[in-house]
C-alpha cells in the first residue's frame, strides 16, 4: 500500500478487502448491522455544527441477487434517481478506473432539506465480476470548506476489493 498523505493515516477493512484513508483526530467506525456491512469517518465532533457531516460508506454484496440487476446497472439507476432530485448541483458520468474492473459514478448536489443547506457527493463503486457496490456519501455544511476539503480525499483516494 501506498504511504498515507501527511496528516492521514491508511485504515485496513478486511471484510471488504480494501482501505480508507482517515484523517488524523477524525474517527472511524463500524456501523455495519446483520447482512449490511457500513462504516463511518467523522470529523472531531464540534457540538452541533459537525453533527452529519463525514464519509459514510454502504457495502452491497450481490445486489443481482437481490433485484436481478449487475451492480453497475444498479449505480446507474441508483445516480439517475439522485439526478432527478431540485438539489442537484452537478453530475459526474461514469468513468473507468485502472484496473478495468471498477466502475465509479460520482453525483455531487447542494441538499437544501434541511435548515442549514448541505454539500452532499454520493461516490458509487460498481465491481461487476465480483459483484459488489459500494456506497460512499460525503456530507458537510456548506460553511465548513476545510472539512470539504478532507472528505474530497477520502472519497477520491481508497482500495477495494484487493486491487492494491
Amino acid at each position: 500500500m501506498p504511504l498515507a498523505p501527511n496528516g492521514y493515516q491508511w485504515r485496513w477493512l478486511a471484510e471488504i478487502q480494501g482501505a480508507f484513508l482517515v484523517p488524523q483526530g477524525w474517527s472511524f467506525a463500524d456501523s455495519s448491522v446483520a447482512g449490511s456491512l457500513s462504516f463511518e469517518i467523522k470529523p472531531p465532533a464540534e457540538g452541533d455544527t459537525t453533527q452529519g457531516e463525514g464519509v459514510f460508506i454502504k457495502v452491497l454484496k450481490g445486489p443481482e441477487q437481490r433485484d436481478g440487476l449487475r451492480p453497475s446497472i444498479f449505480a446507474k439507476r441508483l445516480l439517475a434517481s439522485y439526478e432527478q432530485s431540485a438539489d442537484v448541483m452537478d453530475v459526474i458520468h461514469p468513468k473507468l478506473m485502472q484496473e478495468g474492473k471498477l466502475l465509479v459514478y460520482t453525483i455531487s448536489y447542494i441538499d437544501a432539506s434541511q435548515t442549514s443547506k448541505r454539500m452532499v457527493r454520493h461516490t458509487l463503486v460498481a465491481n461487476d465480476t465480483a459483484g459488489t457496490l459500494y456506497q460512499l456519501r460525503t456530507s458537510c455544511l456548506i460553511e465548513h470548506w476545510q472539512v470539504l476539503d478532507q472528505l474530497e480525499v477520502i472519497a477520491t483516494k481508497f482500495y477495494l476489493d484487493d486491487e492494491i
